[in-house]
């Protein structure tokens, strides 16, 4: 469960067309390798759990100012395998500041047994403490959790909604960069707890959807800029930076409601 507890990076983002991502894939695949979690599996179901206040606190910030803006979110992975669905016991709770393409993550990771209380506000030191030996650092990981009450804790904050996507990540090492690729993006909104039966989230479970995107979406994450032979791929693609996953979702919650 190796995986670091603060990131910072350069991100840009782009749409493509569906039809237009096997070649897009190729010429990534000819200069970048793919990344695998688990190896062999190179494509993981992702569900996303964005937390806010009934009035949308965090939701209108970012969609009063695109370029920055502050998450509380959960992360769900798991692999759709024959033999079934491969999950975990544990999620990753996130704070994600974002100001322009500069963001900066925040995250520690957590037993899906106790969201509820951390929504609470129940302090959860000890199973925090717990679920991040794995991660070989438990100090960093209880000054995340830190981080996240700080922002929550006079604030009460619930699952507002879910964002399932299948991702493909490719990595290139030389470029410190990362380069993800989301289909399947669609929006949900968010029950009580999600992991009350502590399985993994999946679309299927969630009802009917109150959006989704049609074209894929591509990320990349880097520290040191990007290599000149991926500018030209990424002039081909629609950027969309202002787009965000959290605000879209939120967006369609709350028209949804004000039509109700």
């Amino acid at each position: 469960m190796s995986s670091p507890l603060v990131i910072s990076r350069m991100e840009r983002k782009y749409k493509v067309e569906p039809d237009d991502v096997p070649a897009f894939l190729e010429a990534v695949s000819a200069e970048m390798e793919v990344s695998e979690y688990v190896r062999g599996r190179p494509v993981v179901q992702i569900a996303t759990v964005y937390l806010d206040t009934s009035g949308y606190y965090f939701a209108k910030k970012a969609l009063n100012n695109h370029s920055v803006s502050i998450k509380l979110r959960s992360k769900d992975y798991s692999y759709l395998l024959e033999k079934g669905v491969e999950t975990s016991n544990f999620c990753w709770i996130e704070v994600k500041s974002r100001n322009g393409i500069a963001t900066q993550k925040w995250r520690f990771p957590l037993s899906k047994s106790v969201f509820g209380r951390l929504l609470g506000g129940q302090d959860v030191k000890g199973v925090v403490a717990k679920s991040a030996e794995k991660s070989s650092d438990v100090e960093q990981a209880l000054e995340n959790y830190e981080r996240f009450q700080s922002h929550s804790r006079d604030r009460q904050i619930a699952p507002s909604t879910i964002v399932t996507y299948s991702r493909q990540v490719f990595e290139s090492k030389e470029w410190d960069l990362r380069l993800t690729v989301d289909s399947n993006v669609r929006y949900y909104k968010a029950p009580r707890n999600p992991y009350s039966n502590l399985k993994a989230i999946l679309p299927d479970k969630l009802g009917e959807p109150i959006g989704s995107e049609s074209d894929v979406i591509i990320e990349t994450k880097s520290s040191n800029g990007l290599p000149g032979w991926l500018w030209p791929l990424l002039r081909a693609c629609r950027s969309t930076q202002e787009f965000s996953k959290f605000a879209t979702s939120s967006r369609r919650l709350m028209l949804l409601k004000r039509r109700k």
